[in-house]
């Protein structure tokens, strides 16, 4: 792995990610919602529609970040984060898990890109562009080991109340943490903000989608958008469903095992939390690795076009042992997917820092992260739909049969 400079900033960086993905309802989210007595239909409409409203938010988010200053636009986002936890919380009804989504939605597009284009300034500023890859897999896998502590305690939060809704009030202390940290970032991170009036944002949006629209009505731009941004999309809408595996596994030893007494809540608590720390962990070390992965493959187009192949056919194959009950196996092949992802990741958007303008750069990666909210809200969508109807288990492998087809069609780089 090729070596990085770690100076103070490069710590804070790491620590913005550990809090952020501090997120202690992650773990168990699908189950929230499904002890909500809501179908996978109406889960899949909730995962739908926080795609769509990224959707729409994406690119002016982006802009705002541009124009605005990405300190205050991440601050904002942070701010909306924590009004989401306690709606949340709060939610008895369907529509309060509708007002919780958008405004979980809403955090998240005005936080996607920005960062990253911060590391990215940070790095132009200091002339180690060449770090890229390493640079941003290391800070990804603090993020990992945030997510990994993060299932620890939750595990024991949800064992000690029996209550889902509780880590919500407790997501909100990591979540301060990172705004008190973004203020304290430099300056010049937060970009040129020029003062904020409605024309000056029509003039920049209009500048900003002009360039953008040159870009994609390249074929290979847009292909480079939709390669980057599809397999997130995918793992989005498919990494939820272990938790349903792991609950299903518990269920399958407590009536099985003579040996294991717990209820089968209490053991899935107790394997989701044990599962997602160590599979958090791995992750974090996938992401170090990225670098590594660019040594086999030889070019990024070929990582690229690789790793979607073997996440997508891992997916697939997750399905139908989850369909068979060979829940254990499952789970192993729905791990690889989120390695799979945590490698991908840095050398996709290292690759997008180096593809397009610089100057709007929180702007293009959030793109990237449009692309993935498109492709992320129809498969919602449509997985909801179709394990009411034929079973999760066939409807993962289904989806990641349509991914694999639509990626053979228009998303992987060709060799020119």
């Amino acid at each position: 792995m090729e070596k990085i400079t770690k100076d103070s900033q490069f710590y804070k960086f790491c620590l913005y990610g550990f809090f952020k993905n501090l997120k202690l309802f992650v773990p168990f989210f699908l189950l929230f919602l499904k002890s909500k007595d809501i179908s996978y239909a109406e889960i899949g409409f909730l995962y739908g529609l926080k795609e769509i409203t990224r959707y729409i938010f994406e690119i002016p988010s982006g802009i705002l970040a541009d124009i605005w200053g990405r300190k205050r636009t991440l601050i904002f986002s942070f701010s909306i984060y924590i009004i989401s936890f306690f709606v949340f919380y709060f939610s008895q009804q369907f529509g309060l898990l509708v007002v919780a989504m958008l405004f979980f939605a809403l955090g998240d597009a005005f936080r996607s890109g920005t960062h990253k284009a911060m590391i990215f300034d940070y790095l132009a500023h200091h002339h180690w562009e060449h770090q890229k890859v390493s640079y941003y897999g290391a800070t990804r896998s603090c993020s990992q080991k945030g997510s990994a502590l993060s299932a620890l305690i939750a595990a024991f939060l949800v064992w000690f109340s029996n209550n889902y809704a509780d880590i919500f009030i407790y997501s909100v202390i990591p979540f301060v943490f990172d705004i008190l940290l973004i203020s304290s970032y430099p300056k010049y991170l937060n970009g040129t903000p020029k003062p904020i009036g409605m024309q000056l944002f029509i003039k920049s949006f209009r500048k900003h989608i002009t360039a953008l629209t040159n870009d994609i009505k390249e074929i290979s731009n847009l292909r480079n958008y939709l390669n980057i941004s599809s397999f997130t999309g995918y793992y989005k809408e498919m990494k939820d469903f272990l938790q349903i595996i792991i609950a299903a596994w518990a269920i399958n030893i407590t009536t099985n095992s003579s040996v294991v007494s717990l209820p089968s809540e209490t053991l899935s608590t107790i394997l989701i939390g044990i599962v997602f720390f160590i599979l958090y962990l791995l992750t974090s070390q996938a992401s170090r690795q990225s670098q590594w992965a660019l040594t086999i493959f030889s070019k990024k187009t070929t990582a690229l076009n690789s790793l979607f192949i073997f996440g997508v056919s891992f997916g697939f194959l997750a399905g139908l042992f989850f369909q068979i009950q060979y829940f254990s196996i499952s789970i192993i092949l729905f791990s690889l997917i989120y390695l799979i992802e945590n490698l991908r990741k840095p050398i996709g958007v290292a690759f997008i820092a180096e593809a397009f303008d610089k100057t709007a750069m929180a702007t293009n990666l959030s793109v990237v992260s449009l692309f993935d909210s498109i492709l992320a809200s129809s498969t919602a969508f449509l997985i909801g739909w179709l394990a009411d109807t034929i079973g999760l288990g066939y409807a993962l492998s289904s989806i990641s049969i349509f991914y694999f087809l639509i990626f053979q069609l228009f998303f992987r780089f060709r060799h020119r």
